[in-house]
């Protein structure tokens, strides 16, 4: 039986801000990279963790951020509220069973969140919060547990999680015809944000390494830079 390999799914978008992607890379590398890349006025886009390593990307920003890797709860809730009393809110929140990810940026305003939640869960959450005023900014799925985050925000958006192409594409179709595009594309198969804003968007596929990274040269050539990405995982 063929061993099971990576597969890259990535949402770009139109601007030129990233710096840099990096692959493969375990807790210190990335560790590395990110004081490298901060002395240069960078800051993280997000951080990824599957096939037992990390997948990351930065972009040009010399403004602060803050970041947390953990297995440990009470920890991101911890740091969650040290960053909230300093004036950052999230900007990504993934999670990978217990193992925990978060970037923060400087921010402000009501924001809710919450980890490994049911889909149920998730729907109710996110009526009451719109109710409330404010916008589903990021989702992840692993496994079926959701992770999201909501913060104030007035325009139109969608979201979806489908494990059918035919549906995530009818769905990305629809909502650009309403003017809404790609902000958040964490977890297994098709599970996106749309929120209401101008510019052009591009969405990988499932690509090998190698050939993930030839389009990504190909798009930041073509003046597109990443917003988040994910891995599934198949068969040679």
């Amino acid at each position: 039986m063929a061993p099971y390999v990576p597969f890259f799914n990535a949402l770009f978008r139109e601007g030129k801000s990233t710096k840099e992607i990096d692959l493969g890379m375990d807790l210190d590398q990335f560790k590395k990279t990110d004081k490298k890349l901060r002395e240069e006025g960078n800051r993280l886009t997000f951080i990824y963790y599957g096939f037992g390593s990390y997948q990351a990307a930065w972009h040009e920003s010399s403004k602060p951020q803050s970041w947390l890797i953990t297995e440990d709860f009470d920890e991101l809730k911890r740091h969650e509220k040290k960053n909230e009393k300093e004036g950052f809110r999230l900007q990504y929140l993934n999670t990978q069973g217990d193992l925990f990810m978060a970037i923060w940026h400087p921010g402000s305003g009501n924001q809710f969140w919450d980890v490994n939640i049911s889909f149920n869960e998730l729907k109710a959450k996110d009526e009451e919060f719109r109710s409330l005023g404010l916008m589903l900014m990021c989702l992840n799925n692993y496994g079926g547990n959701y992770t999201a985050f909501w913060q104030p925000g007035t325009r139109k958006y969608d979201w979806i999680v489908t494990d059918k192409e035919d549906q995530f594409v009818a769905f990305k179709e629809k909502n650009e015809k309403r003017g809404l595009l790609g902000v958040s594309y964490g977890g297994a198969e098709f599970c996106a944000v749309f929120h209401e804003e101008k510019g052009d968007q591009r969405f990988t596929g499932a690509l090998k390494e190698k050939d993930f990274k030839k389009r990504s040269e190909e798009l930041f050539k073509e003046n597109f830079h990443i917003v988040d990405m994910h891995l599934t995982f198949g068969t040679p």
